[in-house]
């Protein structure tokens, strides 16, 4: 079970983040249904439907490929279509057991996806699954259903995915005969409706919503499974001899991969077929070269299986990593477009794993390989490892830029690099890391801020700015910035309170055997005052903890509150001769709650005088990180923006560092330091020629 309910996910996140996508996916909706009207669909011609060669205008293409918004249901090959179109023979075939005329298919076929509607229409979802022919299609028939009715139905098209969301509500499907997708769906719809916090979502957000708050994990496995699990692939494809096209490859976010005689592989039902087209544009002389065109085939298939979240390592040659990329919903596509390499696969690339590894000697031989156990650890754990060691935090750079063009993935790498500091582990998972950022983002723990060329000093660390009392006057008070925020939360997440529990010697009290109260208005008079009001709020006597952390919060140092807690506690043990010192002042420091402090004047305090102020870094120097993202950093002005802080933000010169350094700000006159656990991440896209 996740560790945060769906219910406090959906009170934290935002739902205006989704409305860009939302928009999007209510387009590709109405796009679909005015192509493919349902008054008419009775009619609809098997060209229409079908996908074949180039053509994008037809029903399977716009819904497996042409509707990303609105969910994914790519992966596996035009069986799942119930009919295709053969490229060798030039005819229409039929993948609908016991079905093998492709015009009773289409008939059959066209019939159940009319019906279909007309039973989600009338609240009939148990007869949906046991449609004839559309039983077969289960993902493209329950897809084909969101669209003519988004509020009944899910864009969740996979029966491993509802299933599993089922279950992490706390229910149980029980599979039925065939496939079970649109009961499945009906049953979580049903789930999440009875949820009042979820009233006001639609169902293209809840989907959205239920994607990013529990990821479903596919298992690890170098096959593809034939059941219902999904498993993660991770293969390694070379961008080209000597990886020549990887600048091209890296720029716009996908892997490339020739043998473009053979075509789109996306109008092929089966392997063999594609077999067959090797074999047709290059023939074979004898039974070597069929075997190696049964080889490239296999490879070249390798893409048509990958879906999102699959991994793809670049390699250039036996010995070098260049990048691991994770593929995104778009998948694959043959690009017409493109001189050469035309196969290519859409993935968001990540460069921290270039290195060079020992020699594979059958890179050497193929194109697109999966990965052995072996390689992956060899390639990701010691990826880890860099990242992590024994040290409690992360042990790159604390200040870092991720740079280069449009459309390389540094909004997508800054998340995941976000989310591997605030876990101190590496995450590969693209979802599990949304979810670890997005989680931290709600416990304030990363931050994120945008430069553009009217940001400013005042909006990063601090300013005077105005503020309305009362609906009457403007006054003008000191704000503190985004950085100055987040940099306060960090430094008091590295302190600690020093416990000083012990009682002070006689020449700290003096010889005196009777302790008289200090005179009102004094600094050792106000410890006293604060002393009576906490005892007399607890019809008691005030703990020493309670009276510390008071003090502290009051700006008195620590010193001074202990000893003049000692002291009134000598008073009452004078006033009471015959009774002991725990008799007459029990001190509870153990028992009772602590206050809550004030952490701007703790660290305040700790600036000032130091140790003094009862305060200390730790001493386990195990600090939780803290994360502020700067996007587009260059658009900013930067010695503008960030004033001292260029000198503050090196490691060093961070507080407990080499040579610390501290600052008093102009506006505020506090001072300020850099917390050792900040660590600040910024983007910068190098083909801005405006800036």
């Amino acid at each position: 079970m996740p560790e945060i309910s769906l219910v406090e996910y959906a009170a934290n996140f935002d739902r205006a983040t989704l409305q860009p996508k939302l928009a999007e996916a209510e387009q590709e909706r109405q796009q679909i249904i005015e192509a493919f009207p349902l008054n008419s669909f009775i009619d609809l011609p098997l060209e229409r439907y079908a996908l074949r060669d180039k053509d994008r205008t037809t029903l399977c293409y716009s819904l497996e490929f042409g509707s990303k918004a609105l969910g994914s249901m790519k992966g596996g090959s035009a069986d799942k279509l119930g009919i295709y179109f053969h490229v060798k023979s030039g005819q229409w075939k039929s993948s609908i057991p016991g079905v093998p005329n492709f015009e009773d298919a289409w008939k059959g076929l066209r019939s159940d996806f009319y019906d279909a509607v007309k039973l989600a229409q009338n609240n009939q979802w148990e007869k949906i699954d046991a449609l004839q022919f559309a039983c077969y299609t289960p993902a493209l028939r329950t897809k084909w259903l969101h669209v003519h009715c988004p509020n009944e139905v899910l864009p969740i098209y996979s029966f491993a995915h509802l299933t599993h969301y089922i279950e992490q509500l706390g229910s149980k499907f029980i599979r039925q005969q065939g496939k079970s997708t649109s009961a499945a769906n009906h049953q979580l719809v049903t789930l999440l409706r009875n949820i009042p916090q979820l009233k006001e979502w639609t169902l293209w957000q809840i989907g959205q919503l239920l994607y990013l708050w529990n990821p479903p994990k596919k298992k690890e496995k170098t096959t593809l499974n034939a059941n219902d699990e999904e498993v993660i692939r991770y293969v390694k494809i070379a961008p080209g001899s000597n990886a020549k096209f990887w600048g091209d490859c890296l720029e716009h976010g996908y892997i490339c991969v020739g043998w473009d005689a053979v075509g789109d592989i996306r109008t092929m039902a089966t392997v063999e077929e594609l077999e067959e087209r090797f074999n047709e544009v290059w023939p074979p002389q004898n039974g070597g070269e069929r075997r190696k065109n049964r080889e490239k085939a296999e490879e070249v298939w390798t893409l048509r299986e990958l879906d999102a979240g699959d991994f793809v390592i670049a390699n250039q040659g036996k010995s070098r990593i260049l990048g691991v990329g994770t593929v995104t919903d778009a998948g694959y596509e043959y690009d017409s477009n493109r001189a050469d390499h035309k196969h290519v696969v859409h993935v968001k690339w990540d460069t921290s794993y270039e290195r060079t590894i020992p020699k594979q000697e059958n890179w050497a031989f193929v194109t697109v390989a999966d990965l052995t156990e072996e390689q992956k650890k060899m390639i990701f754990e010691k990826a880890a490892q860099s990242l992590v060691s024994s040290s409690p935090m992360p042990t790159q750079s604390l200040n870092q830029i991720l740079y280069g063009p449009p459309g390389t993935g540094k909004t997508y790498r800054v998340i995941r690099e976000a989310a591997a500091i605030v876990a101190k582990q590496l995450l590969v998972n693209d979802a599990e890391a949304k979810t670890v950022y997005d989680l931290a983002f709600v416990e304030g723990r990363v931050q994120l801020a945008t430069f553009h060329q009217s940001f400013s000093y005042e909006d990063f660390i601090e300013g005077i700015r105005p503020v309305m009392e009362d609906g009457s006057e403007a006054k003008f008070q000191v704000r503190d910035g985004v950085f100055k925020k987040i940099a306060t939360e960090a430094l008091f997440a590295c302190l600690e309170p020093i416990e000083i529990l012990e009682e002070p010697t006689t020449s700290e009290l003096g010889a005196e055997t009777t302790v008289k109260r200090p005179g009102p208005g004094t600094i050792t008079g106000r410890v006293w005052d604060i002393i009576e009001r906490l005892s007399e709020a607890s019809q008691g006597v005030a703990s020493r903890d309670s009276v510390l952390r008071e003090c502290l919060a009051a700006g008195i140092n620590a010193s001074t509150a202990n000893t003049q807690y000692s002291r009134w506690r000598k008073s009452l043990r004078s006033a009471e001769p015959n009774s002991t010192a725990e008799e007459a002042v029990p001190d509870t420091s153990s028992t009772e709650p602590k206050l809550e402090v004030n952490r701007k004047k703790a660290i305040e305090n700790y600036l000032r005088i130091g140790s003094a102020s009862g305060w200390q870094l730790r001493t386990d120097k195990n600090f939780p990180p803290y994360v502020l993202i700067i996007d587009e950093i260059n658009r900013g002005n930067i010695s503008r923006i960030f004033g001292e802080l260029i000198t503050l933000i090196e490691d060093d010169k961070r507080e407990g560092g080499e040579n610390a350094l501290r600052v008093t700000l102009p506006c505020s006159r506090e001072l300020f330091t850099v917390p050792p656990n900040l660590f600040l991440l910024g983007t910068m896209n190098t083909a801005d020629k405006s800036l």
